[in-house]
């Protein structure tokens, strides 16, 4: 479908951009690895390095959950999820060293991870 093609090329352009930018489009759930199919460059001993993906934007999307996995990202510095349906948050958000920058408002939050 158009809308296949379309969050395949959102992927693509991701790879060189480092970012993921897919908000207000009624995904309804958290693309499952979406940060981690970003390219994962060499570090300086040749072993794969990071994953890419420094900046991901899935705002109004109707999203219900955060993946567990999220936290494999240690790339990531900036996430947007405002404008979901997030109620909860799991704990390994917490394992994204480098995120500085976590947009959860406008969604049905009633805690935290301790």
């Amino acid at each position: 479908t158009n809308a296949t093609l379309e969050f395949c090329q959102h992927l693509l352009n991701a790879r060189t951009r480092h970012e993921f930018i897919y908000s207000d489009r009624e995904l309804g759930s958290y693309p499952i690895d979406v940060e981690l199919l970003v390219d994962r460059p060499p570090n300086e001993n040749g072993d794969q390095g990071a994953y890419g993906a420094i900046k991901v934007d899935l705002s109004k999307n109707k999203i219900r959950r955060i993946p567990e996995n999220i936290g494999a990202n240690d790339s990531m510095e900036v996430l947007n999820l405002s404008s979901n349906l997030i109620a909860s948050i799991d704990a390994a958000i917490g394992m994204c060293s480098r995120l500085t920058d976590l947009d959860l408002s406008r969604n049905e939050l009633s805690g935290l991870p301790s």
